[in-house]
């Protein structure tokens, strides 16, 4: 972790992954009621492209972060994403220290993180809110448990 973050930050980005579980939980839970066809269209875009990265060893921390801004936005509530841009500095250290790490083990850690996202998305396009929230939050508890206890 040392590696990738300032010693001084640790402790924000810990309070950053408790923010994101729960605003971005409740994001995913309106997108699923909320999303529009154009919503689904970027959000699966964004997991192809992520897919790409993946292919080709890349981070794709942007498109990451991107995928997680479409959700927000598919909530139809703005304050999701300025809630969000309020904290975006901590947030890319986060995504780029949970991504790095990721990149760093040999078994299939980011096809793990991608099957999250996957379930994520399938669950706001069956318009199951739960089922998007929880996705949502076991994902962003997933991230700060492999980047703080391995």
């Amino acid at each position: 972790v040392f590696e990738f973050a300032s010693v001084g930050s640790i402790a924000d980005i810990q309070r950053t992954f408790e923010f994101r579980t729960a605003i971005e939980g409740e994001a995913a839970f309106l997108a699923a009621i909320r999303r529009s066809d154009n919503d689904l269209i970027t959000l699966r875009e964004l997991l192809a492209e992520l897919d790409q990265y993946i292919s080709e060893g890349r981070l794709g921390v942007n498109a990451d972060e991107a995928f997680h801004e479409a959700i927000c936005t598919a909530s139809g509530n703005q304050y999701f994403n300025t809630a969000r841009k309020s904290m975006q500095a901590n947030i890319m250290t986060g995504l780029n220290l949970t991504r790095n790490l990721s990149l760093t083990k040999p078994d299939g850690r980011m096809e793990m993180v991608q099957q999250e996202h996957y379930a994520i998305l399938n669950a706001i396009e069956a318009q199951d809110q739960n089922g998007a929230r929880d996705a949502m939050r076991a994902h962003i508890e997933n991230a700060k448990t492999r980047v703080f206890e391995g």
